[in-house]
């Protein structure tokens, strides 16, 4: 998308379809930190299985949320009791064991998009794009939950 305005100032590209010498389980290696973490975590072994997994979940069962900290929202700071505190907060305090591999994989879904936004945005304002940033990838392409993110 270079020229007509656009620069690519940020990325990953990891190859091109066939590039591999087994049959990647992340189509064209997309979301490849989320599924390395994800594969850690749970059973999944997939992307799809990833993302799967991710529509049962429930983030709030590991994030530590400033609810959880301040018993609602933080008014004196504008922040609502919804807002994540801290990935994967809880887990201080449970077992990881114990825990929902539908609800750890929200959770990591969830950091690795809100993570992607902020080197997004930060990478933007040190190159004087931050009019207007564009997110592509099959990362996105092909996660519904992330897009709403």
């Amino acid at each position: 998308l270079e020229g007509d305005g656009f620069a690519r100032v940020g990325g990953t590209s990891l190859g091109a379809p066939g590039e591999c010498t087994r049959e990647p389980r992340a189509p064209n290696h997309e979301g490849a930190t989320f599924l390395g973490l994800c594969r850690a975590m749970t059973s999944a072994d997939t992307f799809p299985e990833a993302l799967a997994l991710c529509e049962s979940g429930r983030h709030d069962a590991v994030d530590k949320l400033v609810q959880d900290i301040y018993g609602g929202d933080y008014a004196e700071f504008g922040l609502p009791g919804s807002l994540v505190a801290s990935c994967f907060g809880k887990l201080v305090d449970l077992d990881p064991k114990a825990c929902k591999e539908e609800d750890l994989a929200l959770g990591l879904l969830r950091m690795v998009t809100v993570q992607i936004a902020i080197l997004a945005v930060q990478i933007a304002l040190r190159h004087g794009c931050a009019g207007g940033v564009f997110f592509v990838g099959g990362f996105l392409r092909s996660n519904p939950i992330a897009q709403r993110l």
